[in-house]
């Protein structure tokens, strides 16, 4: 049996998957390659976030009566509404000409092409028919099994 290839914490970053705690040194060296606007944006993008009461009035305009709103619902739908915001504005950055500031047609061209590849994303389940009988044998005769 084959001993598994080690690998990389870095090389784990870059992948994407998750680990409890990050690599100080890594950290550091990436944010060490940034230039001071880049440095700035990062920091500004780590301290920014929704407040959790007005996320959480939100969902509950949202929702309906019955259904509870949970501190951590607030919590998750704040950081996905984050991250919403940072994709709106990394495509009204592509979609702006040149390197001046984000017009608001810039962001109404990025919200339409987020939306339509939302659109394209979801699945959408078939409308409800009634339910098609099988055709043929089993694969696997109750015989088989015993």
């Amino acid at each position: 049996m084959e001993e598994p290839e080690k690998v990389d914490a870095a090389f784990v970053i870059a992948l994407g998957e998750e680990e409890e705690e990050e690599d100080p040194e890594v950290m550091s060296s990436c944010l060490a390659q940034l230039s001071a606007a880049e440095l700035e944006r990062y920091e500004k993008f780590r301290r920014s976030r929704l407040s959790k009461a007005t996320v959480t009035a939100l969902l509950r305009e949202v929702l309906p009566p019955e259904q509870p709103v949970a501190d951590a619902m607030a919590i998750a739908v704040g950081g996905l509404a984050k991250l919403y915001v940072g994709d709106l504005v990394r495509a009204a950055r592509a979609a702006a000409t040149g390197d001046g500031p984000i017009a608001p047609e810039h962001y109404l061209a990025a919200a339409r092409h987020l939306d339509h590849d939302l659109r394209d994303d979801v699945l959408v389940a078939p409308p409800p028919t009634s339910r098609r009988r099988l055709q043929g044998p089993p694969v696997i005769t109750r015989d088989e099994l015993l």
